[in-house]
């Protein structure tokens, strides 16, 4: 926090707040002793985001955004605890050193996860390699001792990207969801015993309507 220049009295208020807390699970009919909270703050607190926001801008940072002819650019991505690395460059070979740079670099991504006690799981890690071209190979990265293979979808806050940007996978999750409302809608509705046309018609326009409008953009 003094790194980014807050008021000391918001630090010191900060600190306060997270010393000493402790917090119970509760859970049919059972209620755990006290724990104490040693690494983080309250779930569902509300100054959650706004410390976690604060709490991760150093990863942010970690992108050099380097420019110039035939240099290679870097940005970071990130909302709360989900986080994409970007590299830009004339191939598939380039980008990975590039990636795997701001991974292992003094000041990297590795060394944040330590010094902000959040390892990273690098099995875990997906890789999109983008290129319109279809038949480009798309090779395997290496990196602390694992090898991260190309995946051609993956959902990234909520929007499903493909390895050549047309967008079809998105389409296509946008439609089924859209599809089991309207389903579920038809449900509701029959002559017999359903919900009278009229209030149907509101319910598709305030539920069906911007959901399939969300997932499409």
């Amino acid at each position: 926090m003094q790194m980014r220049r807050i008021p000391r009295e918001l630090i010191i208020f900060t600190e306060q707040l997270l010393t000493g807390r402790k917090t119970q699970l509760r859970f049919d009919g059972y209620t755990s002793d006290w724990i104490p909270i040693v690494n983080g703050i309250g779930q569902g607190d509300p100054l959650s985001m706004i410390l976690y926001i604060i709490y991760s801008s150093d990863l942010i940072d970690i992108a050099t955004n380097r420019h110039g002819r035939g240099a290679l650019r870097e940005l970071t991505l990130a909302f709360v605890d989900d986080t994409a690395l970007i590299a830009i460059g004339p191939d598939f070979e380039s980008t990975h050193a590039t990636l795997e740079d701001m991974l292992e670099r003094p000041g990297g991504a590795y060394e944040w996860s330590r010094a902000h006690n959040s390892r990273f799981e690098t099995s875990k890690f997906a890789l999109m390699d983008f290129s319109m071209n279809r038949t480009k190979e798309r090779p395997d990265m290496q990196i602390q001792g694992s090898t991260i293979h190309p995946t051609a979808t993956h959902c990234f806050l909520g929007v499903i990207m493909d390895q050549e940007l047309c967008w079809s996978a998105q389409v296509d999750n946008a439609i089924a969801k859209g599809t089991a409302y309207v389903m579920q809608i038809r449900r509701l509705s029959t002559m017999s015993k359903g919900i009278p046309l009229r209030l149907m018609r509101q319910l598709y326009q305030a539920i069906a309507v911007p959901i399939y409008h969300n997932e499409a953009l």
